[in-house]
């Protein structure tokens, strides 16, 4: 895949901060996240009803991973920092790889890549997280892949896990609104034009 540049995906993305509230079509809604509670890297619990009220973006990712993961939390600061200090959007990354992605370890990794507030790193019990990941945001993983594994669109293969790359939007009833390619720069766009459609729909 092809790495985009910073200054290019940031102005791609503020293009979409200035068009997303023109976005009128109603987003589909694809699934209802399931309940869960996992632990951020500041010791507090974090659970679907703690996300309620306001949409919010998930990844799932692994700080052991050796591309495709800090290559995907670089593209969501990016939308973070487009959506800038004062959104109320949050951001829900969830680790496949809890046993060794402890608390101090996603503090380290957040801090390294500028994750900001309203940011949430998640580790905890590991078949709960993979549970989540399959039948919650029916995103595929696999913490044993073979040599013939097959890859399910958006899924790719780094180090020991087999994961999906995909961003997921919630909304603030923690419903599935979309899936997106971090590395395409039309699904970036259309991410944040969502984002928009959904605090439209919110507020009313």
């Amino acid at each position: 895949m092809l790495t985009l540049p910073v200054l290019a995906v940031m102005v791609l993305i503020g293009a979409g901060l200035v068009s997303r509230q023109r976005h009128s079509a109603p987003l589909p809604v694809i699934a209802q996240v399931p309940d869960f509670e996992f632990t951020h890297y500041d010791g507090s619990k974090v659970t679907r009803d703690h996300l309620l009220g306001a949409p919010w973006i998930a990844d799932f990712i692994f700080t052991r991973c050796p591309a495709i993961c800090p290559r995907m939390t670089a593209q969501m600061k990016h939308v973070a920092d487009a959506l800038g200090d004062n959104s109320p959007v949050r951001i829900a990354s969830f680790s496949v790889d809890p046993e060794h992605d402890t608390m101090e370890v996603l503090a380290n990794y957040a801090k390294a890549h500028g994750a900001g507030d309203g940011w949430y790193f998640l580790t905890g019990d590991k078949q709960a997280i993979h549970t989540l990941s399959r039948e919650g945001f029916l995103l595929g993983v696999d913490d044993s892949p073979s040599d013939d594994s097959a890859a399910e669109d958006g899924a790719a293969e780094d180090g020991p896990i087999l994961h999906s790359n995909r961003f997921v939007l919630v909304d603030d009833q923690s419903r599935i609104r979309g899936f997106y390619d971090p590395f395409d720069t039309v699904d970036l766009e259309r991410l944040l034009k969502d984002v928009g459609s959904l605090e439209l729909e919110t507020s009313q």
